[in-house]
């Protein structure tokens, strides 16, 4: 009777983990197909995901970063490139503390620093100055932070109350680091 409930405790297992696996190597083709980064990159992030680098972690990280270095905290974001996904944490200075003050050892290792011309919130400041250009001058837009290039980007239609010399005109208004992108 024992190895009757032994080999069905076996069996369910086994159909659960092999359940798991289908799920992770569909979770794993998605993912690489969404960033255009290869199967073995993608397990690698699913590898430092279930070494407990997981997103409630990062955000923890981020928040005591932007905490403690306000004026030059620059962003934090994953670089995807072809031969590897790198964590990237960006400062328009030097931090206040090493990057393990801020998370667990192993997240701080993973974690390559890069120093930049401006500040997120600066950027922040930025974006919002231009914001406040476009709508005064009525132009639909919408716009991003790229915090890898580490400026704001505008994006506008062409419509009819916007022209080259529109375009021209707030372009040498706009900062270095706020770029405005038209649409046709």
């Amino acid at each position: 009777m024992m190895y009757m409930k032994t080999s069905r405790l076996i069996i369910a297992l086994t159909i659960v983990l092999s359940a798991e696996a289908m799920a992770e190597n569909y979770d794993l083709k998605t993912y690489a197909a969404n960033f255009g980064i290869s199967i073995e990159e993608a397990k690698e992030i699913f590898k430092l995901k279930k070494q407990g680098i997981q997103l409630g972690v990062l955000f923890d990280a981020e928040e005591k970063l932007v905490m403690d270095n306000p004026k030059t905290f620059a962003g934090f974001f994953t670089e995807h490139k072809p031969e590897k996904s790198t964590l990237v944490a960006q400062f328009s200075m030097p931090p206040k503390r090493p990057m393990i003050a801020y998370m667990n050892k192993e997240l701080a290792e993973s974690i390559e620093v890069r120093y930049v011309a401006i500040s997120l919130a600066e950027l922040r400041r930025q974006r919002t100055n231009a914001q406040a250009l476009l709508k005064h001058a009525k132009i639909n837009f919408s716009s991003d932070i790229n915090l890898g290039k580490n400026r704001v980007e505008l994006y506008v239609e062409k419509q009819k109350n916007f022209n080259d010399a529109i375009a021209k005109k707030l372009k040498a208004q706009l900062p270095k680091n706020v770029v405005l992108n038209v649409l046709n």
